[in-house]
């Protein structure tokens, strides 16, 4: 597991009068990484609410029931821009609690990288590939799931877990530039890979750049995908408990040698998935 050093907690408690001599308790607000880079995810936790809602950025927050709150989690696109943004929380009965993100600014690694000489193509024509691929996956990750799956919790892919090229990686493949939104991890073929939680196998099939491959939906948007699978121990339609063995490391696809990529999107938008088993808890 990577350092969490950089993982921050803050706990909102405010006492609301509704009338003289009649109080209501707002909920007690705690959010998980309040001062994101670009690519984590916040989470917002409500300790003893009826009911929940709330917006980022604008943007409407769901919650879902997990032990004894509600929770919800956002993702921060790895273009936002560093600035602050407001954070809106409501819970019946009781005022609104505002609240103050600010994203931290970022510089990702750049990397030259060529193209397989198994994928046939120009650099040109590899975007082209990874454009078509991505339309393909696309609608598996559009639907979501009303019920929160991933009861217990999130781990990371393999027994061993060795990082190679970090999410967000800018790789420089002759004149084209391809943001990494994954992360990669080493290890030898036929290494086995896990679920990192709970969830219903959507997708286990094979596509020309991202291989053998398999996608789990968690629930309420939240999604972990496998690519570059020697071999699959899973099909489509499975429900897999954390920590079950859904394929073994390989390098079929727009892979130069053998590793797991592992992206994670919540709400349709990569983040780093190391930083988002670091940070759920």
């Amino acid at each position: 597991m990577l350092a969490n050093a950089n993982r921050k907690m803050i706990i909102l408690t405010t006492l609301f009068f509704l009338t003289v001599g009649e109080t209501a308790a707002a909920p007690e607000v705690k959010i998980i990484n309040p001062s994101p880079y670009p690519g984590d995810i916040v989470i917002v936790d409500l300790m003893n609410p009826n009911t929940a809602s709330g917006t980022f950025d604008g943007s409407p927050l769901k919650f879902f029931s997990y032990g004894k709150m509600m929770r919800s989690i956002f993702p921060i696109p790895v273009t936002k821009r560093a600035a602050d943004y407001k954070l809106n929380v409501e819970s019946y009965g009781s005022p609104p609690v505002e609240i103050v993100i600010t994203v931290r600014p970022k510089i990702f690694p750049r990397l030259a990288l060529g193209v397989p000489k198994k994928l046939e193509t120009t650099p040109k024509g590899l975007v082209q590939k990874i454009v078509a691929s991505k339309r393909g996956v696309e609608s598996a990750f559009q639907r979501e799931t009303p019920v929160w799956l991933a009861t217990t919790g999130f781990g990371l892919p393999l027994a061993v877990n060795r990082l190679g090229s970090p999410f967000g990686e800018m790789r420089i493949t002759g004149s084209q530039t391809i943001r990494h939104l994954g992360a990669d991890f080493r290890g030898r073929t036929g290494t086995k890979v896990y679920a990192i939680g709970a969830g219903l196998a959507s997708v286990a099939g094979f596509d020309e750049i991202y291989g053998n491959h398999v996608i789990l939906d968690h629930g309420f948007g939240v999604f972990s995908f496998y690519l570059h699978l020697n071999q699959m121990l899973i099909k489509t339609g499975e429900f897999l408990k954390r920590g079950t063995p859904i394929g073994t490391i390989g390098e079929t696809g727009y892979a130069t040698g053998p590793h797991l990529h592992l992206t994670l999107k919540v709400k349709g938008v990569s983040v780093d998935p190391v930083r988002f088993v670091t940070l759920f808890r």
